[in-house]
């Protein structure tokens, strides 16, 4: 499997995450399924390193779901009642709501353009030997998704739009095909699910027409437009045949023997225009011939008199195959579960699955057999703030905390150097550049204090933080929370977990949330999945720097999880810190750490571990 991760932020579960949260809706991980409901889209369990077929799949489809939840009227999109109407909306749909997707995101267009190449390549799509053999309803369902996701999309199907529109006009025939065309060029101008739904009401029509049985053909069947003289006139010369037609025939020729206006208007087929030819020698060279697509007979067919008319000949001539009647009418009385899935979500949910399973065991393998990524989702919260919790009792160390970091950061300014054409101090060692024109040899020295650094926060409150270890951590928590976020710069959110409870948000006041700190212990030490988490709450911030502090008694469910994970932070380029609660194993878990074993020691200890690496920053 291709590693295409480059650290935590790189790795596919929190993109998918961080995806979610830019765009307002959640994304959870966890159990072996893909779906989308309302505002929340569940992905199965995937390992942190994918290669490139899982990840192509995965944005792929956060790119669909998204776009449906934003751009699709459910109201609207429930409103067919027939599993054919349904379907074809369905089809519609798709295709509409992804163009407008690619027209107000960058980075959309291409990424499903990327997804529909490689479900083609994998027979999503339809195959060359099922496409061959497929029912009615899926060849009128497909025919169009394909050929508006390669036209409309752009989308790279390879052949496979081509063998389902043959297959399509095969069902319907030539002429209704055309008309199926025209209908599909008005995509550009839909606007909604509303619009959507309108076209696919037109186009089911289109097909209820073509599935009608034509009017029974009848010798005596006369054009419509014909007076009814000359129709009692015709329906003479049938019974008495050709040359028997007595004093009407009489009176239809000339003496010369030509033909008279009124036969020539009046016993031959009416046609678009006609001039007589009665001998029946030649063909008129102004009438249209069959092979010229005309809608005439011409004077030198050998049809009798009484027989197709205009329209009738043409459809039988020139408008290709008819289409497959019987065939159509079994499309149309389809029911649901007899047509084959067309929604891309439903068709990509079952191959994402499959493909995040296997690379699941092959990430098992690579780890001595251990699944390191979470099996299932964490629950996420946020109660509400009930009174000030322990406010009174951290206020001292984490003022004391905020003024040694703040003192430690004013002692040294970020410093940059610059060169200019003038100034009082000149570089000798870019002497050398005025012979090259370049006249920037002094020198100005820059001095800025900028911090710009996000922190988040994890305290553990497992079973095994009870008693005293719980009040200490969460006090802990708290004072830090207070004390980093009243620097200048500094941004701090806090959580704890088995099951993840958020205690401050980034953008929100440490005093205003201190109620939820007081929390109580219980659970087990899911930190692996918490991590994960909290990547994905560091991952969308835009802070130059980022850390992550966790408050824990250092006894992780899966140790070789979070040493995995500390090295997939690191290449991130987070600094992750352990804060050991009257425990020494956070000094084997973290290549930062320091231990308490009480509230007081919290300013000296986190001041010794951070001091250096925030100075760094400024």
């Amino acid at each position: 499997m291709g590693n295409r991760a480059q650290g935590i932020f790189g790795s596919l579960p929190i993109l998918a995450v961080a995806f979610g949260r830019r765009h307002g809706i959640e994304v959870r991980i966890g159990g072996n399924q893909a779906y989308t409901t309302g505002k929340l889209i569940q992905l199965p369990a995937m390992p942190l390193e994918c290669d490139e077929r899982l990840e192509t799949m995965t944005l792929g489809y956060l790119f669909h779901e998204t776009g449906h939840l934003e751009f699709t009227d459910l109201g609207e999109f429930q409103k067919p009642g027939t599993p054919f109407l349904r379907n074809l909306l369905n089809t519609v749909e798709d295709v509409r709501m992804e163009a407008a997707r690619n027209a107000t995101y960058p980075g959309s267009s291409r990424s499903l353009a990327k997804l529909a190449g490689v479900v083609a390549r994998e027979g999503g799509f339809g195959s060359a030997e099922g496409i061959a053999k497929a029912e009615p309803q899926d060849v009128l369902m497909y025919g169009v998704l394909t050929k508006l996701r390669s036209e409309v999309l752009g989308q790279p199907l390879g052949d496979v739009p081509a063998l389902w529109w043959s297959r399509l006009t095969d069902l319907l025939g030539t002429a209704s095909t055309i008309k199926l065309e025209v209908l599909l060029g008005q995509m550009d101008s839909l606007d909604t699910t509303a619009d959507a739904l309108a076209l696919a009401i037109r186009i089911q029509t289109l097909v209820e027409e073509a599935a009608k049985e034509p009017p029974e053909e009848k010798p005596e069947d006369q054009p419509q437009d014909q007076p009814q003289d000359q129709q009692q006139d015709q329906q003479q010369d049938q019974q008495q045949g050709p040359g028997q037609s007595g004093e009407s025939q009489d009176d239809g020729l000339s003496q010369d023997g030509s033909a008279s206006g009124d036969q020539q208007g009046g016993d031959e087929p009416q046609g678009d225009s006609q001039s007589g030819d009665p001998t029946g020698d030649s063909q008129d060279q102004s009438q249209p011939s069959s092979q010229d697509g005309g809608n005439g007979t011409g004077a030198g067919d050998s049809q009798p008199k009484g027989g197709k008319g205009p329209d009738q000949a043409s459809n039988s001539q020139h408008q290709g195959p008819a289409p497959d009647r019987q065939a159509l009418k079994q499309a149309l009385e389809a029911l649901a579960d007899q047509f084959t899935d067309t929604d891309l979500g439903d068709v990509l949910g079952k191959q994402m699955a499959g493909a995040a399973e296997d690379g699941l065991r092959e990430e098992a393998e690579a780890n001595n057999g251990q699944r390191q990524s979470p099996a299932s989702t964490l629950s996420v919260s946020k109660s509400r703030v009930q009174g000030q919790g322990e406010m009174s009792e951290v206020l001292g160390q984490s003022q004391q905390l905020r003024t040694r970091l703040a003192a430690a950061m004013d002692a040294k300014a970020r410093e940059k150097v610059t060169h200019r054409q003038q100034g009082a101090r000149m570089d000798t060692s870019r002497v050398h550049r005025l012979f090259t024109g370049d006249t920037r040899v002094f020198v100005r020295k820059e001095f800025k204090r900028k911090v710009n650094t996000a922190v988040q926060i994890l305290l553990d409150k497992s079973s095994s933080m009870g008693g005293n270890t719980m009040v200490l951590a969460r006090q802990a928590a708290l004072a830090a929370s207070i004390g980093i976020g009243q620097i200048q710069g500094c941004k701090v959110a806090a959580a704890a977990f088995p099951q993840v409870e958020i205690l401050k948000e980034f953008d929100e006041q440490a005093r205003g949330a201190a109620g939820r700190f007081q929390i109580s212990s219980n659970g087990g030490t899911p930190l692996g999945e918490a991590m994960i988490w909290a990547a994905s709450q560091l991952a969308p911030r835009r802070e130059e720097r980022k850390m992550l502090i966790v408050v824990t008694d250092g006894e992780p469910n899966d140790v070789a999880m979070v040493r995995r994970l500390v090295g997939l932070y690191q290449k991130s380029g987070v600094e992750v810190i352990g804060v050991g609660i009257g425990c020494d194993q956070v000094k084997v878990l973290y290549p930062v750490s320091t231990v308490i074993n009480g509230i007081d020691e919290l300013a000296g200890a986190l001041f010794g571990v951070i001091n250096k690496r925030l100075r760094n920053a400024a």
